[in-house]
């Protein structure tokens, strides 16, 4: 009876081993976050078949921010009245 015992707990013992390695390899937020690369940073992007370097460049501020395709001043409150 005893070495079936030990087969057992040693079985179950695997079992919650492999479990544990499952679970660590599966992705996790906290460790995919990056913080987002500086200004002027140069890396190489792997993601087709031959590798990009891609330069990160600075916000443009030199342009006012677009209102929308068609967005249209407010009308004065009195334009509606007759």
């Amino acid at each position: 009876m005893t070495p079936l015992l030990g087969l057992v707990a040693v079985c179950i013992t695997l079992a919650v081993l492999a479990l544990v390695a499952i679970y660590q390899a599966l992705p996790c937020a906290h460790r995919a976050f990056e913080h987002p690369p500086d200004e002027g940073a140069v890396f190489r992007c792997y993601c087709y078949d031959r590798p990009i370097l891609v330069t990160i460049a600075g916000r443009r501020t030199s342009r006012p921010e677009r209102r929308g395709r068609h967005a249209r001043p407010r009308a004065p409150p009195h334009a509606n009245r007759r």
